[in-house]
């Protein structure tokens, strides 16, 4: 990972910049390896035996931030691409987004241990799901 951050980076008037250009992977020896980052002990024990490989720039500040390349990949469970930028990272109802994703799944079945058993005995988790297109955010949050 390269950084460079100026120290005015999270200022509210006139802030810096924080670059970033990520090249990493986490959890790549079971799941003991997991335990440290991940809140959910029973996603960590169903964790594939492949790490997570996260990839990608950010450019910005909390104002706006910019991003590039960025990729999160799981071996035989999932790929994901995106970029964009995302504006007012601190304030929900103000918060902006224009991202280019796309995602393809595979085998998704380590996360069925985190679901409740009474959704776990409705539904399968398909393989080969696959999202292509560009997700926008304009301030409401969906959840309201």
């Amino acid at each position: 990972m390269n950084m460079s951050m100026d120290m005015n980076a999270f200022d509210n008037v006139r802030p810096g910049i924080l670059a970033m250009d990520m090249h990493g992977a986490i959890g790549t020896s079971g799941p003991d390896a997991l335990y440290g980052w991940c809140s959910a002990p029973k996603l960590a024990k169903s964790w594939p035996q492949y790490p997570l490989v996260i990839n990608g720039k950010i450019r910005g500040n909390l104002q706006k931030m910019h991003l590039s390349g960025l990729t999160l990949k799981l071996p035989g469970s999932f790929n994901v691409t995106g970029d964009g930028f995302v504006e007012n990272l601190m304030s929900t109802n103000r918060l902006r987004a224009d991202i280019d994703l796309h995602a393809r799944t595979q085998n998704l079945r380590f996360i069925l241990p985190v679901l409740p058993r009474e959704v776990t005995s409705m539904v399968r988790i398909p393989e080969g799901i696959a999202f292509k297109g560009r997700v926008n955010v304009n301030g409401k949050p969906i959840w309201q």
